[in-house]
């Protein structure tokens, strides 16, 4: 018969048993929230909780779960990221979640998995025109960048390394004052599923957005002003491998070009409310690289097509 010492031992070993299991569960939980927040007055040794938030999107993305949700709960800067893993990273309105990059560096890397999903929503990312890039995509399934402010970088305000596999969506988002390109999309990978809509591009010192030689590109109520050139697409390499654009209510008025099209290149606009430009006398406006383009416009509302200048 066990002696009432060995009694209370033994339920005193048993009691501990039972926290450390309840704490081995409770710890991978807490670190696999689906949804995490930021704020101002948080710290990176919270849990993240909107009661008890982080500090920085970094940490917040260590600890969300694979495809879950950050958000920022108000307005402050929460630091560069590199994002490994599908997450949805946003603001509401009236808080302006912001990232002030490093000199030399990139304010956010995505590189994640082929079947994973980013998407950026209500985010201001500043270069302070020391910064390289302000977004940089190495690999991902599906990009959605929307309501996003990206300007003073000393390269392209995003850039598609590779590219993601399947959808690109930038929509509601300005792309000012970057010392190269605004939207880089110039990889040669080949992408169906892009849709530019709302973008504002301007004074970014190359070119407000460069199309890649076999990305399909919706571009739709964006204006493309003061860069260097306006929209640059790049060469294909035959007339069945090139870059196709579709454009709808655009404008565009630029220093150089206004749409510059590489060999091989297509672009369409639509006979109404298609691609307007302006010819001011010091710029050629549209410009062929060769005569193997074909443009149809409706450009100051008038249907026509274009051959090289």
């Amino acid at each position: 018969m066990m002696s009432g010492t060995g009694k209370w031992w033994s339920r005193v070993l048993a009691a501990f048993a039972g926290v450390l299991a309840c704490a081995a569960i409770a710890s991978p939980a807490q670190a696999q929230r689906a949804r995490v927040f930021v704020a101002s007055y948080g710290s990176d040794t919270n849990p993240c909780t909107f009661g008890s938030p982080c500090k920085t999107f970094q940490h917040a993305h260590d600890v969300v779960a694979d495809s879950g949700e950050i958000t920022a709960i108000d307005s402050a800067g929460f630091g560069p990221l590199i994002i490994t893993k599908g997450v949805t990273i946003t603001s509401p309105a009236g808080v302006e979640a912001g990232i002030t990059a490093n000199a030399g560096g990139t304010a956010i890397t995505i590189d994640v998995g082929s079947n994973d999903a980013v998407a950026l929503r209500g985010l201001t990312l500043i270069g302070g025109n020391s910064a390289s890039y302000g977004i940089v995509v190495n690999s991902a399934s599906k990009i959605e960048v929307v309501d996003c402010t990206v300007r003073d970088f000393s390269q392209d305000g995003i850039k598609f390394v590779l590219g993601p596999s399947d959808h690109i969506l930038i929509s509601n988002s300005k792309f000012l004052n970057n010392a190269v390109n605004g939207i880089n999309l110039a990889s040669s990978q080949a992408y169906e599923h892009v849709t530019l809509d709302g973008i504002v591009a301007e004074d970014n010192n190359t070119a407000g957005i460069v199309i890649g030689p076999q990305y399909a590109v919706w571009l739709t109520n964006s204006s493309i002003t003061n860069n260097g050139k306006g929209i640059v697409m790049s060469a294909g390499t035959s007339t069945t491998v090139h870059g196709t654009l579709f454009m709808a209510n655009v404008t565009s008025q630029n220093i150089i070009n206004d749409l510059y099209l590489s060999a091989y290149a297509v672009a369409f606009a639509s006979y109404f409310n298609g691609f307007y430009t302006t010819d001011d006398g010091n710029t050629t406006d549209i410009l062929n690289s060769d005569g193997n383009n074909l443009m149809t416009f409706g450009v100051h509302g008038t249907k026509g097509t274009w051959g090289a200048n």
